[in-house]
């Protein structure tokens, strides 16, 4: 079967931030080495009118907690669109496209750093990316309430 391409390629990616935390206990069951929570965050960061975008990726454990692994790494992909697309072929080609191509580089990058460690090789769990996406857009929507809450009370006091 011939692969057909979609109208997006892939540049480049590289970690701008890296921190791992090996916490060996004598009794390590696997389930709790898999029952890690993580947290995702991204960006998109496009210019308008432009083709390339980067996507700048945050994976962490809870930094407050300890678990076996502690991690936490900051990645940046970019990435070209290669032909005129309407705004909402953009969107879908950025996030469910580009977005788990960076989250899949992370991964990776993620278990070829603990197979360094006295664990096993920590693999991220495949991630729910419809439930990532509409905690990014709520997560949106409430701060651009609380600027508009804000703006608001400048306002109010001038």
């Amino acid at each position: 079967m011939l692969a057909k391409q979609y109208k997006i390629e892939f540049l480049n990616y590289w970690v701008t931030e890296s921190r791992f935390k090996f916490i060996p206990e004598k009794n390590l069951n696997p389930v709790q080495v898999k029952s890690i929570p993580i947290n995702i965050d991204f960006d998109i960061l496009k210019a308008k009118g432009q083709k390339k975008f980067k996507i700048v990726l945050m994976v962490e454990t809870d930094q407050e907690k300890e678990y076996p692994y502690n991690f936490h790494v900051r990645s940046e992909s970019i990435f070209h669109l290669l032909d005129r697309i309407d705004s909402e072929e953009e969107n879908n080609l950025m996030l469910r496209v580009a977005l788990p191509q960076a989250i899949s580089y992370t991964r990776v990058y993620i278990s070829n750093n603990s197979a360094y460690s006295p664990l096993k090789r920590y693999m991220l769990p495949i991630i729910d990316l419809n439930n990532l996406i509409e905690q990014k857009v709520k997560s949106f929507l409430e701060n651009i309430s609380v600027k508009n809450k804000t703006r608001r009370r400048k306002l109010k006091i001038k």
